[in-house]
């Protein structure tokens, strides 16, 4: 444990009531990182003087760059240039925190996830889960996600668009890497989706259009999200905002590499979700 050498990145905008829990997780590590940036997007509140109080264990970087009018873009170069002065300060870093402004971590979060990565050599990303919510174990929460470095570099790190923390995800798995969470590892997060808002959860299903996955698998996972608030309005808007692009033929951005893989994995992930929501079923009934 005492090689691993990581890095945490946290790229924030407007952020000043939530920035400082933030930034007093990761300096609670047991084990602490070697640089940690945060990465002002411009903020108009008070957000980059409360990261200037934590100098020197914390860099604040500030961006000046033309915004961009799509969601998620923005907030995706951020993280790279964060990334990229956090490699300025510590070149031979072997993991990267990737961390939101409203993620909190309890002090042995980072010590138990690289005990999992010593664990596990394929394993390219991981998370803990955030108190109160489920997660798909094949699968990384958003807010406090950790890259090996060998990973990271073999997918080209995050590509800037809407939803690049999940094709992130989907090119490890291209890759061959292992993407898990593990919820005897918890988090608090501020901001769930039990708090979203309607507007993500029509993002949610340009987003899957936009990225590969199937009609079939959108189903499954819209249904199984209409258990989350609001309660089958936001999985039926997902679904239905997927179903548009769908009929309409939108046009998808990336190679057809990408897509051919996403119908086989779209093809092999629906089978574990239904086997899982079919055993689920059959316990709570008692057959």
């Amino acid at each position: 444990m005492e090689t691993l050498r990581y890095v945490a990145v946290l790229a924030c905008r407007n952020e000043a009531e939530l920035i400082e829990g933030a930034i007093k997780g990761v300096l609670s590590q047991t084990v602490p990182p070697m640089a940690f940036v945060v990465v002002d997007d411009a903020s108009e509140d008070e957000t980059p003087e409360i990261v200037e109080r934590y100098e020197p264990r914390v860099r604040l970087l500030r961006t000046r760059r033309r915004r961009i009018a799509v969601r998620g873009i923005n907030q995706c170069l951020a993280i790279l240039d964060g990334v990229e002065e956090a490699t300025r300060l510590t070149p031979d870093w072997d993991y990267l925190l990737k961390l939101d402004a409203d993620s909190y971590l309890p002090p042995s979060y980072m010590e138990r996830l690289l005990s999992r990565f010593d664990e596990y050599p394929r394993l390219g990303i991981a998370s803990g889960v955030p108190y109160g919510e489920r997660l798909w174990r094949w699968h990384a929460s958003d807010g406090a996600k950790v890259y090996r470095r060998r990973c990271w570099d073999e997918i080209g790190g995050l590509t800037p668009l809407s939803g690049f923390d999940l094709h992130a995800i989907l090119k490890a798995k291209m890759h061959g890497w292992i993407v898990a969470s593990f919820p005897e590892i918890r988090y608090h997060q501020v901001r769930s989706w039990e708090k979203l808002r309607l507007s993500r959860w029509l993002l949610t299903g340009r987003v899957r259009y936009k990225l590969g996955f199937t009609l079939p698998h959108t189903a499954l996972s819209s249904a199984i999200h209409m258990r989350k608030k609001p309660r089958i309005l936001g999985g039926l808007v997902y679904f239905l905002t997927y179903l548009t692009h769908y009929l309409l033929d939108s046009e998808r951005p990336l190679d057809e590499e990408f897509y051919s893989f996403m119908g086989e994995f779209c093809k092999r992930d629906l089978t574990e979700r239904l086997r899982y929501v079919l055993g689920q079923l059959t316990r709570r009934i008692g057959v």
